[in-house]
Formats: structure tokens, sequence, C-alpha cells
């Protein structure tokens, strides 16, 4: 029913937009779960809820409100969903511009958006060999310098409460390396019924001097353009922002226009910022983080205190052309001051022919994994041939898996990581009958 009773928790995790034709404004809620939509014109809107989380279901229909004046205020708008009293666990990260030499931050932020409480969690990261002295905070249960592997024990995490770990570290590492942080979460009590968002890799690529104001994403594929396998449909993005002026800044705004030839729009999720922030979408594809106030203290008084940054992920559209470019940049506002562009990211989608109807289904179990996966392939046609390798996103680490003319339908192979750094590998099985290229992490 859409009503308030007994059980009723506030509930964050939606986007509830506005309306009208083709206009179209959306906010997402506070952690009480309070929205507010700023609606520029009078006119008749379309008022409607949904969670981007899986398996909650609205329980209230559309409301159509009338706007006469967009100078007044109208509240008591609520809108009810239904799920089940669980716990949902996710992980999300943030990577500071790593520079060889100098100190490196990283952040991750481990959250409860279920329904229920969450009495038991375990939480580790597998840090990347870049990373040498690190400092945690808070200090983990056990940490294995041998396998740069850390494990925290997360005693209860309460609905919508928030555990958040620190590492600060000194980068040894060549420019052009990439720096790859992979974070898991897991509880022990309840189940957790999402385990879409219990991993997290945050990465980024070893640089000399830098601009503070920029913008990243991962993956971050492969090449000057960032070549993607087209099993990568989810892209994360950060946005990080430095005050270099001479005073306080008091508000930054974040603006992010989607292309809504290649993104999803329904689909952004807001992962984590450094500081508290409103968050809309306005017109449908311009992403806004607004902090006010921030009170960003300058650089010259504080270099840590005057940085920021936004984390979001965004899926691709279905059944991109091949080859397909996937850029994006972000505007950020420091008070009144004209904006500061930041760079361009880039992705291109992985041109893989005859994909539409693979020959083959595929499975990678476990996956992250520590060292080693099983790869477990059953052919849906026969098959003249198959060869199946594993790569780096880069392409400079290869490693032979299986190679058979006529294989057999079903086919079960250990994929080898021992030895190889934390991050980010393609499996790729090429076959007279096409090309599936899968997605391996290891920790």
């Amino acid at each position: 029913l859409c009503l308030n009773d007994t059980a009723t928790v506030r509930f964050p995790f939606a986007r509830v937009c506005a309306t009208s034709g083709t206009h179209k404004e959306c906010s997402y809620p506070a952690n009480n779960g309070s929205y507010a939509i700023a609606l520029t014109e009078p006119g008749s809107y379309v008022l409607s809820a949904e969670s981007y989380l899986p398996d909650i279901t609205p329980n209230c229909p559309d409301k159509l409100i009338e706007i006469t004046d967009i100078t007044r205020d109208s509240a008591g708008l609520d809108f009810y969903f239904c799920g089940q009293p669980a716990a949902d666990l996710s992980i999300a990260g943030y990577c500071e511009p790593a520079r060889p030499g100098f100190q490196h931050l990283t952040v991750f932020r481990v959250t409860n958006q279920g329904f229920w409480k969450a009495d038991t969690s375990t939480v580790s990261l597998k840090l990347s060999p870049y990373q040498t002295a690190p400092l945690f905070t808070p200090s983990p249960l056990q940490y294995d310098p041998a396998t740069q592997l850390a494990v925290w024990k997360v005693p209860k995490l309460e609905l919508y409460e928030q555990f958040n770990i620190e590492i600060r570290s000194v980068i040894q590492a060549t420019l052009g390396d990439t720096l790859s942080i992979v974070g898991q979460v897991l509880p022990s009590t309840p189940v957790d019924n999402n385990l879409n968002n219990n991993q997290f890799l945050c990465e980024t690529l070893v640089t000399g001097s830098y601009d503070p104001n920029d913008k990243t994403v991962s993956p971050l594929g492969m090449g000057e353009e960032g070549v993607i396998s087209r099993n990568d449909t989810m892209l994360v993005y950060t946005i990080r922002f430095q005050n270099t002026g001479t005073d306080t800044a008091f508000t930054v705004v974040l603006r992010d226009t989607l292309d809504a030839s290649v993104f999803n729009l329904n689909s952004v999720i807001p992962l984590m910022s450094s500081h508290p922030c409103r968050i809309d979408l306005e017109r449908g594809n311009i992403l806004v983080y607004t902090f006010d106030p921030i009170l960003l203290p300058d650089s010259s008084r504080s270099e840590q205190g005057s940085k920021g940054y936004a984390v979001f992920s965004i899926r691709l559209k279905n059944n991109l052309a091949s080859r397909v470019k996937i850029q994006n940049k972000a505007a950020i506002y420091f008070d009144y001051n004209a904006p500061i562009i930041t760079n361009i990211t880039q992705n291109t989608v992985l041109s893989t022919p005859n994909v539409s109807e693979p020959a083959f289904s595929v499975q990678l179990m476990p996956n992250p994994t520590a060292d080693y996966s099983t790869l477990k392939l059953a052919c849906n046609k026969p098959l003249d041939w198959v060869n199946i390798s594993l790569s780096s996103v880069d392409g400079r680490e290869q490693r032979p898996i299986y190679h058979a003319e006529h294989p057999a339908e079903w086919l079960s192979l250990p994929v080898d990581l021992s030895g190889l750094e934390s991050g980010i590998y393609l499996v790729w099985i090429r076959s007279d009958k096409g090309i599936v290229v899968e997605k391996v992490v290891k920790m």
C-alpha cells in the first residue's frame, strides 16, 4: 500500500522525476529519504519514483501535479517501496592521482543498502604492488605484505550505515603503469541477496604532473582509445576537484552532460562523494552534483582538505555499434568563477564480429579470484576449432589456456592467474563461429 506503517523506514536509494512532455527533471534523495526537484516552468507534471536497486518494488502510482507558481514549494508528496528484510552490502572506492615517490590516498566505502542490519561482514582489499608502506585507517584485522591482502571484520552495519577505509601509501612505479586496487565485501549473516555490488575495482594511471581537476573512467580500457569488451556494460566515472585558489570555496558544482546516444540515462547510480551534496539529473541527461555549503579550504592552507570528488556508475546502451567511442567530460564550478572543463575520458567498444549469435555459453567462477578460476564452456553448435587465451587489458601480458580442433560439447578449464598483478584480465575465446571476451578480476 502507498502509505506509512509501523515497518516503514526511510529509503534514499531511488530517483524521483517530474516529467512534462519531453521535459524531465530528476533528483536523488538524501540519506534521510528527502528529495527536492527544482522546476523552472509552470505546468502539469507527472511525478514518479523508482529504485535503482534490484528487487525493490514501488508501492505508489505516479502522481499528477499542477505547478502554477514556481516560487512556492509543494510538500508532502511521499513515495513508498517494498523489499525483503535483508541486508544489501555495497562497496565503492576512490583513487587519488598516483605519482611516483608521492603519497597516495585510496578510500573505500561499504554501505548497507538493504532493509535489514548486517550483523557481521568481511571486507578485503587487494593492494597494488606499486603501493609501498601502506597505512590503514582503521587498522585491518590482518594484513599480509607478501600478498598485499588486507582484511577487516565489521561487527554490525545498521540500515544505511557506512564503514570507511583509508589507505595512505607511497607510489613506487614508472609513468604509465596502472594502479589497481580490488575491494570486496561479503556478509556472514544474513545472506546478501544482491552480489552485483559486492566488488569494486579502483584504478588510475601513474602520471607525472597532473591537473587536480580531472575525470577518470573505469575500466580504463586498452591503449589510447580505451578499448573495452562488449561485456563491460557499466562504466564508473570519478570527478576529482581541488581548490587551488587563495580563499575558501563555499560552493562547488559539478555538471556532467551524458551522451544519450550511448548511455542508458535511467541507470545512473551515485556511489560515493567526499562531502555531503545534492544530486540532480537536469533535462534528463545532465548530472549535477551541488556541494553547498562545502567550505573547501584553499590548497595553501590544507593540501588534503582542499580536495573533493564524486563517483557514479552508468550503463551503456545495449547493442552499440562496433568501434563506437564513449566520451565524457565534466564542468567544475567554484563559487561564481568560470567553470573548469576536465579532460575527456574515452572508451571504445571492442569490435567482435559474429558475437550477436554466440556459439557457446561461458561461465567464470570464482570471479574475482586470488589465483585460479574455472572456465566452463558449453558449445551451442559444433565448432571446427577453438582457441582460448588470457591477456591483460593493455595486451602486454598473454597466457595460452586451451586450443583444440573439433572440441567437446562441454569444457571445464583452469584459468591460472597466479603470479600476475591484481587487476582486470580478459579471457579471449576465439573460434570459427566468432569471438567472446570475458572479464576476470584478480585480487
